[in-house]
């Protein structure tokens, strides 16, 4: 959940690899919608060849991991792994036949394989990404950490050379993770395409009281691992969502947490995160909450 006053930070913290993949209340519903997200739109998957032994690779840690970590979700059998939420056996012959395919239907977690180019510059080689917040993963294939997060106010000047630097210093002992977040106005996991502007969308001031019901807070939990043979960075996201009005009763503090992102938030990153249009209605709903 958002917190403490606004400045692009990096802001990782260490990672167990025991709760590399988290549960959460939604793991089952999440990996059905990723089955039907997977069938209906292909291109969530990318690769090139240049990836395929990590992918192998992450392929084989998490059939060991995942049993390991998360008994309640995962039992390895004789052939291979048994995913019981959705009680399918992937025997591992199967699976290493498309490995991204089948870890995309493993986990509720997507992956992108980021890997240094012979200029030790680190791009993104092959991904499967279900659960997009408003981007599209085929304009990012093959680019760099910096052109990845162009479209981000601020990225390059306040956080591009740091960002860079955590990859190339990452090491297999010590995987991070950090936490970013986002208000949509649509409950879809799935979301590639940036909309109209909220305040079209929305309505006009009428809508303030109801406006919880109306918006989601939407969380990435962001995990950056280095895979021990092929060397490739692992960046994970495992996309949360809860409607707005349901967050801020769920955790105290919450409304006043959200408004002191903003008022600290610049405004060419209030326009990126879409909330330029709706900030007044926004600020008068939380003040309701807060008193």
């Amino acid at each position: 959940m958002p917190n403490g006053p606004h400045r692009l930070k990096i802001g990782l913290k260490p990672l167990s690899l025991g709760d590399w993949i988290e549960d959460q209340p939604d793991f089952g519903s999440q990996l059905e919608v990723r089955r039907e997200v997977l069938d209906r739109h292909p291109d969530v998957i990318v690769r090139a060849p240049e990836s395929s032994c990590a992918e192998h690779e992450l392929l084989a840690m998490l059939t060991e991991l995942l049993p390991a970590s998360l008994p309640q979700h995962y039992t390895r059998v004789a052939n291979g792994l048994r995913v019981e939420p959705t009680g399918e056996v992937w025997p591992i012959e199967v699976a290493e036949k498309d490995p991204l395919g089948t870890i995309a239907r493993w986990v509720p977690d997507d992956f992108c394989f980021m890997q240094a180019d012979p200029q030790g510059t680190y791009r993104l080689r092959s991904a499967v990404v279900c659960f997009p917040t408003r981007w599209q993963l085929h304009a990012k294939l093959g680019r760099g950490l910096t052109p990845i997060h162009a479209p981000v106010p601020g990225y390059e000047d306040e956080l591009g050379k740091g960002v860079e630097q955590v990859f190339e210093r990452l090491t297999v002992e010590r995987p991070l993770w950090r936490i970013n977040w986002s208000i949509v106005d649509a409950p879809d996991l799935y979301q590639p395409i940036r909309p109209l502007p909220e305040e079209t969308r929305l309505g006009g001031e009428r809508v303030v009281r109801s406006l919880g019901e109306r918006l989601w807070l939407r969380t990435e939990r962001q995990s950056i691992v280095r895979l021990p043979v092929s060397g490739a960075v692992i960046f994970g996201i495992r996309i949360r969502q809860v409607r707005l009005d349901q967050a801020c009763a769920a955790e105290p503090g919450i409304a006043e947490r959200v408004v002191a992102h903003i008022d600290s938030m610049p405004e060419p990153l209030k326009r990126y995160k879409g909330l330029a249009g709706i900030e007044e209605r926004l600020r008068a709903y939380l003040g309701e909450i807060t008193g």
